[in-house]
């Protein structure tokens, strides 16, 4: 198991020096190809980065048992990282992300010379999504790239809610683990598909349907 740090109370973008070196820990060593176990607004999820792993995230799907033809969503801090991802993206995307980002709502948009082809789905699409929860933010702003991510669960298992509830067979293979103060929520993204002349739902989550039709 690698090293466990606890957060500080606070799901805001974390400003004391202190508080933010676990952050930076977590960025080099995610660059430097490790696996990271961190807290979001939705799961706990196990990541790496991108840029570390251009080939697609092997060791995400080995640690958790999961079949590695499923398409892995990333985590961005920002809309500028949102157009160098995506492209061709239609203006009612950018009204989704402008309502519900940071937030539990994940685009799928069509991918950018800059999603490497192990990562596209086989429509040549990505899904995208900024987490509300700021150490997260954080984390992906000091590496410089997206985070390939999943949920921190055997595959088929429940989604823990707390630290303690993660099976010891995810912990014994991570290089380190975020702690969040609170329990993440445990209920999954709503997934738009953002690649024709209207939204498609595909998997309803944190934000119900109707506030993303009413747009």
């Amino acid at each position: 198991m690698g090293v466990v740090c606890y957060l500080a109370p606070s799901s805001d973008l974390l400003t004391d020096e202190k508080d933010q070196q676990p952050l930076v820990t977590a960025a080099s060593l995610l660059r430097e190809g490790r696996v990271v176990l961190l807290p979001t607004d939705t799961v706990y999820g196990l990541a790496v980065s991108v840029d570390a792993y251009p080939g697609g995230p092997e060791p995400l799907f080995v640690i958790k048992h999961r079949d590695p033809h499923k398409t892995i969503a990333w985590l961005i801090d920002s809309i500028d990282m949102f157009n160098s991802y995506g492209k061709e993206i239609p203006p009612y995307a950018y009204r989704l992300a402008e309502q519900f980002w940071p937030g539990g709502l994940t685009l799928v948009v069509k991918a950018s010379d800059a999603v490497p082809p192990a990562y596209r789905r086989q429509d040549g699409t990505i899904g995208l999504r900024i987490p509300a929860f700021g150490p997260t933010q954080q984390i992906i702003g000091n590496l410089g790239c997206a985070l390939a991510t999943t949920s921190a669960n055997l595959s088929g298992y429940p989604t823990p809610a707390t630290y303690q509830e993660i099976d010891d067979i995810i912990k014994s293979q991570i290089d380190m683990a975020l702690v969040a103060p609170c329990p993440c929520s445990t209920l999954a993204s709503t997934i738009v598909v953002c690649t024709g002349p209207e939204p498609v739902i595909v998997r309803e989550g944190t934000i119900p349907s109707r506030q993303i039709m009413s747009l």
